[in-house]
C-alpha cells in the first residue's frame, strides 16, 4: 500500500460523526513533551485535505507530510523520514449565537518549518497531540526577518556608531526575545476587543517566547498566560454584539 493511499485512508477515517468539544485549555512546552509518543522537527511538504459538515459546523480533517530534520523524542521515527500526522479543525456555520468550545488543530502551511508532538507509531499512524502539538520553528534568521525589522532600523538610527553590532548573533537573539515579549504585551492590551483567532496566534506567540529558554522571561511568560487566561475567550464578540445593538436602536 503506498503511502499517500494511507493518508486517503487516514482521512476517510477520521470523517465520523462529529460533536462539538469543550474548551480545552493549552498545554506547555513540558506538559506536550511528557504526554508525546514522538516529537520531531521539520518542514510541511504536503497538506491534505477533505471537508464535510455536521450540525452546523464545517469540519476540515487534516494530514500533513512532514519531512522530518531533526527527532526530539522517540524511536519510531528517524532523521530524513518522511511522516504523515493527522489532525482537524472546524468552523461554525450555523449562524449566532456561535457555540464556545475548541476547533481543533490550526495546523501549519505547505513549507512551514514546525516542531510537532505526536501520539502513535508507525502501525497505527501518528495524530498531533491535542490541543496545541503544532509549534512554528523558523529558523533564526527566519525569525530575525518577521520580529526585529523595525527594532533593527530603530536601533541604527539612535545609536549609528552602535549599529554593527546588530549583525552579532548573541544580539540578534536579545532583539528576538525583547521583540517578542513587546509584542505579546502590546497584543493583550488588545485582547478584550478581539475574537477567538487573535487569542490563538497570542497564545503561540507566548509559545514561541517560551521555547526561546531566556530564564529572564519565565516569569513574564507565566504573567502572560494568567492575564490571557483571566480575559473571556468571548468578551470581543460580545462587546461588538453591544455596540452593534446600540447603533440599530
Amino acid at each position: 500500500m503506498t503511502q499517500l493511499l494511507k493518508v486517503v485512508l487516514a482521512i476517510g477515517t477520521l470523517l465520523g460523526g462529529f460533536s462539538p468539544m469543550p474548551d480545552r485549555p493549552r498545554l506547555k512546552p513540558e506538559q506536550l513533551l511528557a504526554v508525546s509518543s514522538d516529537v520531531v522537527i521539520g518542514t510541511v511538504v504536503q497538506v491534505y485535505t477533505r471537508e464535510k459538515t455536521v450540525g452546523g459546523y464545517r469540519r476540515t480533517l487534516c494530514v500533513s507530510e512532514i519531512a522530518v530534520e531533526e527527532v526530539v523524542k522517540g524511536n519510531a521515527i528517524k532523521t530524513n523520514d518522511r511522516i504523515f500526522a493527522r489532525y482537524y479543525h472546524t468552523k461554525w456555520t450555523g449562524g449566532e449565537p456561535r457555540p464556545v468550545g475548541w476547533n481543533g488543530q490550526r495546523g501549519e502551511p505547505t513549507g512551514a518549518r514546525i516542531k510537532v508532538y505526536l501520539r502513535g507509531s508507525r502501525s497505527s499512524g501518528f495524530r498531533v497531540v491535542e490541543p496545541n502539538g503544532f509549534a512554528p520553528f523558523p529558523k533564526m534568521a527566519e525569525l530575525d526577518k518577521k520580529g526585529i525589522a523595525n527594532i533593527q532600523r530603530r536601533f541604527r538610527e539612535a545609536y549609528p556608531r552602535e549599529s554593527m553590532f546588530v549583525e552579532s548573533p548573541e544580539v540578534r537573539r536579545v532583539l528576538v526575545i525583547q521583540s517578542l515579549a513587546m509584542s505579546i504585551e502590546k497584543d493583550i492590551e488588545k485582547l478584550n476587543t478581539k475574537d477567538s483567532d487573535f487569542r490563538t496566534e497570542l497564545q503561540s506567540k507566548i509559545d514561541d517566547l517560551d521555547r526561546l529558554d531566556d530564564d529572564k522571561y519565565k516569569q513574564q511568560i507565566e504573567t502572560f498566560r494568567k492575564q490571557i487566561s483571566e480575559i473571556p475567550v468571548n468578551a470581543g464578540q460580545s462587546k461588538k454584539g453591544v455596540k452593534a445593538t446600540q447603533n440599530t436602536g
